[in-house]
């Protein structure tokens, strides 16, 4: 499939959107809305990666895909401020759960 100059203007939109539906469902901890719209991201973006573009966009395209660059950059960064202290605190129940069990294993393997 061959994009159009509009066709990649209106890709970037729609990651732009979607992207800032995903920091409104980061916001309110809906998780599973958040994952749906995830990947519905990643195919907009996989279609931009992969696709060839029939021509190469005019300037004012190229200034608008900036702007739409800009603003999602701007909502992903505000979704990881989100998402990475609520990751860590995840890393560290895996961590802590995984050395308990070690412990445990250690000590029930001893006679005491």
């Amino acid at each position: 499939m061959m994009l159009t100059q509009d066709d990649v203007i209106t890709l970037y939109e729609n990651v732009q959107n979607i992207t800032e539906e995903m920091l409104v469902a980061a916001r309110e901890k809906n998780w599973a809305l958040f994952e749906e719209l995830g990947a519905k991201c990643t195919n907009e973006v996989g279609i931009l990666k992969t696709e060839e573009v029939s021509a190469p966009l005019s300037s004012d395209q190229i200034e608008k895909k900036f702007k739409l660059i800009q603003s999602i950059l701007g909502t992903d960064r505000a979704i990881r401020d989100i998402t990475e202290p609520w990751m860590k605190n995840l890393d560290a129940l895996i961590g802590n759960t995984s050395n308990q069990k070690k412990i445990e294993r250690f000590y029930n393997s001893r006679d005491f």
